[in-house]
């Protein structure tokens, strides 16, 4: 819904949360999560939904309890650092996480700025319920893509489930 925008004037911003009330009011109705993604500005310059403070914002604003930020931490890292601050600051407001490396987006066992089993003794310990999931590309020592899993620490080892291809 965000996207990127073709002005900067102020009707952006109004559309956008008229968008997202809608579609969270009729998600709510089939008693269904909406969420809202930030994402950072390096991967997709313009992109209207750009910081953790901005989603804060439009929940507020909407006011619907099942509109919650999509939380996905490769884009955390370059929207604001700080993952574990940024984690305890909006963890009642997160609905879903998604992880992957930075800076080449691969899976989280592969190198990279972001220690992950940090991370997911940080999420675990934080809110045992949320759902992980892994939007990332493939690195090429691991092959064809594969189905992932809800563990962790299977995640970390490379056990990302049986192959695909």
């Amino acid at each position: 819904m965000a996207g990127i925008p073709a002005t900067s004037d102020g009707d952006v911003s109004n559309v956008f949360l008229e968008n997202v009330s809608y579609a969270a009011a009729k998600l709510g109705e089939a008693n269904l999560m909406c969420l809202i993604e930030p994402i950072n500005r390096y991967t997709i310059p313009g992109y209207f939904l750009s910081s953790y403070e901005q989603a804060k914002a439009v929940i507020d604003a909407v006011k619907l309890p099942n509109l919650k930020i999509q939380y996905d931490i490769f884009h955390a890292q370059q929207i604001c650092g700080q993952i574990s601050a940024s984690i305890q600051k909006y963890k009642e407001l997160i609905g879903y996480i998604q992880v992957a490396q930075v800076p080449s987006r691969n899976e989280p066992s592969t190198s990279g700025e972001i220690d992950y089993k940090y991370v997911f003794g940080l999420l675990q310990s934080t809110n045992p319920n949320w759902t992980i999931g892994l939007e990332h590309n493939f690195h090429e020592a691991h092959g064809a893509p594969r189905i992932c899993c809800r563990d962790p620490e299977r995640i970390m080892n490379g056990e990302l489930g049986q192959q695909t291809a």
